[in-house]
């Protein structure tokens, strides 16, 4: 699709920036996608956005496999992560987007080794994903301290919650620290204002969260069974209206493969049959919603008409 696209002329708004940047020179973020722009076309990012995309499918599957679901359910669990015409647009264009989400999907992944498994070297995972993140797309600052804040709600030893909790913000921390001292050294620093309305950020998110029946059966599931826990798993909604509210670039298509990842990476172990089928029936239902209701992003309708026309 990336190549179709390519050869048809189009360039999305994300690459086209990033090639703008390359070309200027001088010091720019996010500074990965601006250094691959100096050696790579607009098709070689469209390359590297899809290998990041075949990262995230196969943590995402991994992390459900693991749980001993059958085969059809791990299907209908998987197949909103991918089988949605918007997210083959980030995957396939959106490097910044899906790389950072990508890089979440490795956070939350070693996030439940390390909480709920015990895995010490989980929870490094977790923390220099999340730091890595920041390279692509400074919306990933704000999962820092959202895992962060779940911890205190996951772990079963508060004890050692602290420590948890520095483990998987110090990284990210210490990147954005860096980052705003080589712009204070050597560019301008430019810090987010909080200038937006909160209601109409919360009105945002919630009305993505519509896009994703699967995000809201898992809350349900945690409201009925292990309600303690409930709040840290909301915390990925706090913090994307965090985000919005800073004025960071947040896309419905974005929130979609966000709450998405969300919602498989934390379904109970000891989920029972019986409700791991009844969690792949709204995987399904979410994957004709998203074809009937699409999330969208910018440049995607320009993408499909390049596709299609």
């Amino acid at each position: 699709m990336a190549w179709w696209a390519t050869d048809r002329g189009f360039v999305a708004p994300g690459n086209a920036e990033f090639l703008r940047l390359a070309d200027r020179g001088g010091l720019a973020y996010p500074p990965v996608p601006v250094l691959l722009a100096h050696v790579l076309p607009a098709f070689g990012l469209c390359v590297v956005a899809a290998v990041f995309a075949a990262i995230t499918l196969h943590r995402t599957a991994e992390q459900v496999v693991r749980r001993g679901f059958d085969g059809v359910v791990v299907a209908g669990l998987v197949l909103p992560v991918f089988a949605v015409p918007a997210v083959a647009y980030a995957a396939s264009q959106s490097l910044s987007g899906i790389a950072s989400l990508t890089l979440l999907a490795v956070a939350l992944q070693g996030f439940v080794w390390f909480v709920v498994d015990g895995d010490t070297d989980g929870g490094f995972t977790c923390g220099l994903a999340l730091a890595a993140a920041f390279f692509f797309d400074p919306v990933s600052v704000l999962y820092a301290p959202a895992l962060g804040l779940a911890t205190w709600f996951f772990a079963p030893d508060r004890r050692a919650a602290p420590a948890s909790v520095l483990v998987m913000v110090f990284p990210t921390a210490f990147a954005l620290l860096s980052w705003v001292f080589l712009e204070w050294r050597f560019g301008e620093v430019v810090l987010p204002q909080l200038g937006g309305d909160p209601l109409a950020a919360l009105g945002t998110v919630g009305m993505s969260l519509w896009h994703v029946p699967l995000f809201l059966a898992v809350a349900v599931l945690y409201a009925v069974r292990f309600p303690a826990a409930l709040v840290g798993y909301l915390v990925s909604v706090l913090a994307s209206v965090v985000a919005i509210w800073l004025g960071l670039r947040f896309t419905p298509v974005s929130a979609y493969v966000l709450f998405t990842l969300v919602a498989l990476m934390s379904i109970p172990r000891d989920t029972g049959r019986r409700t791991a089928w009844a969690l792949a029936g709204v995987g399904a239902v979410q994957v004709v919603l998203a074809w009937v209701w699409p999330p969208t992003s910018p440049g995607f309708e320009d993408w499909l008409a390049a596709l299609t026309g």
